[in-house]
């Protein structure tokens, strides 16, 4: 059985760099924050014992770690899902275009770091299609908008 969550806990599952960074940002909300590794006493040692998790995708008997209710983010690469077809891969991201260059005014705005030199490139940054992970898995992206999905991470207004 997993354990229990309101719907303001977010699980972060991998540690590295985009993990700590998330973690970091979303403290900041008045949300429970826990953030994963296969070996969270090691890896994890810097957090607070109650924001660390045990979890290991390859290990079926750590999923129970994850609450019920909360919403997770992965920052690890994706392991190949049970229900596709064999050779395939599917695509994960939220699906929405953007340019690097609006990503970036967000990201200067939102938390006040410098704007990279302007590049002349005009084409989107994230162009990630997921139209077959959707069609052929029925999968549903629960916040299928980066910016929008930073709001509920951050807890802004």
């Amino acid at each position: 059985m997993a354990a229990h969550a309101d719907a303001r806990t977010l699980v972060i599952l991998g540690n590295g760099y985009t993990g700590r960074v998330i973690y970091r940002l979303a403290a900041a909300s008045r949300r429970t924050i826990r953030l994963s590794s296969r070996t969270p006493e090691r890896s994890l040692a810097d957090f607070p014992a109650s924001a660390q998790l045990g979890f290991d995708l390859a290990d079926p008997t750590t999923w129970v770690t994850i609450p019920d209710q909360a919403e997770v983010i992965v920052t690890f690469p994706a392991q190949p899902v049970d229900q596709g077809l064999p050779g395939e891969a599917y695509n994960v991201s939220a699906g929405t275009p953007r340019r690097w260059s609006d990503i970036m005014d967000v990201a200067a705005k939102r938390w006040q770091i410098p704007l990279p030199p302007p590049r002349s490139d005009v084409k989107p940054g994230k162009r990630v299609q997921t139209d077959k992970l959707r069609s052929q898995l029925g999968y549903v992206v629960q916040h299928p908008d980066l910016f929008d999905a930073l709001e509920v991470i951050e807890g802004a207004p």
